[in-house]
């Protein structure tokens, strides 16, 4: 019978670079009621305050990944919108995973033959969820298809 995972073990085994995670956030919107400040949190709440943001506006979690410590929390069972935390959280996850020299690939490949120009036969777009995938980059490709000497395609783009 297999156990569930607790998350904190989760999280390190996503992120085993860190030995605490602060995740924190700022919302318009008054809370109902906030979290009693501890002492882990002080300085967040003093650069919060420095920022002008009122306690109640912050929601906070700090959680020690490798070593002692019991995790702190401000505000955490209070909802609010995770606001661009959360795109740290995915490119951290995403530099943890892929490598920090992962490249996205886009390929185009043919089932034809080129003649005169012509690719006679189909041409097969393959990609792979490149978010930088623009209009500049797909000129590029088409760049490399006419340096194949391709000029004209005479099937599907598939």
């Amino acid at each position: 019978m297999s156990h569930p995972v607790p998350f904190r073990a989760r999280f390190f085994q996503l992120f085993p670079a860190l030995s605490c995670l602060v995740l924190l956030g700022a919302v318009a919107a008054t809370p109902v009621h906030a979290g009693a400040p501890t002492p882990l949190l002080a300085p967040v709440l003093e650069a919060a305050r420095n920022l002008k943001l009122a306690d109640e506006h912050l929601a906070v979690t700090a959680i020690p990944l490798n070593g002692p410590g019991d995790a702190r929390f401000l505000n955490a069972d209070m909802p609010f919108n995770p606001g661009s935390i959360m795109k740290v959280v995915t490119t951290y996850a995403a530099l943890e995973l892929l490598g920090p020299t992962y490249q996205w690939h886009t390929r185009l490949y043919t089932d034809g033959t080129i003649s005169d120009s012509t690719l006679h036969g189909n041409l097969y777009f393959v990609g792979s969820g490149d978010p930088k995938l623009t209009e500049e980059r797909l000129w590029l490709l088409m760049r490399e298809l006419r340096a194949m000497g391709i000029a004209h395609i005479q099937g599907d783009l598939v």
